[in-house]
């Protein structure tokens, strides 16, 4: 796999609008980098492409009717989407943020008694924040590959994005801490 940079050439095959295929988007902007996607929804779709030979030779396909979606093209290579998750996790993190500083972003779920004293504490407080249900299909897939990114396994409710630091059932000073 060659070495990660924003000049590397990235292109994504996957289905659209999948939560992988947007998560993975994600991931590769968190990083800097930028990708071409490819919609690819079947065995069909890549044979039209002409690739399957060196999907097989690379290990991205088992055989022609076995395809593991997704997968990339770095430079010139094909490579899993395993493969290409542990070469961006050599990057930094470099474009999580969500605008200019300060900013709270607080994921949560309706009706979460913690969520909903986390907020009555932030209101209370005056900090300025946007709440996002991670249920809602919009917030979803950055919300995941904020966890990935920030190698968060366990979650407990809320999780806020201070200023590009992802803190899981914050307190309140950890908060202020963060929100300069």
């Amino acid at each position: 796999m060659p070495d990660l940079t924003p000049e590397t050439k990235i292109t994504f095959y996957g289905p659209p609008g999948s939560d992988t295929t947007q998560i993975l988007n994600e991931l590769i902007k968190f990083r800097g980098l930028s990708a071409n996607p490819v919609p690819v929804n079947s065995i069909e779709d890549i044979n039209s492409l002409r690739i399957m030979d060196r999907l097989i030779d690379a290990g991205v396909a088992d055989s022609p009717d076995q395809v593991n979606l997704p997968f990339l093209l770095v430079e010139d290579r094909f490579v899993t989407y395993d493969e290409f998750l542990k070469a961006l996790e050599k990057l930094p993190l470099s474009n999580v943020f969500e605008s200019p500083y300060p900013y709270m972003v607080v994921y949560g779920v309706q009706n979460c008694p913690y969520s909903l004293t986390a907020i009555r504490e932030l209101e209370s407080s005056g900090l300025k924040y946007e709440l996002r249900d991670v249920n809602d299909p919009r917030y979803r897939a950055r919300f995941s590959a904020l966890l990935l990114a920030h190698k968060k396994t366990f979650v407990e409710w809320p999780v806020m994005d201070v200023n590009g630091h992802l803190l899981i059932k914050p307190s309140m000073d950890e908060v202020r801490r963060y929100y300069r």
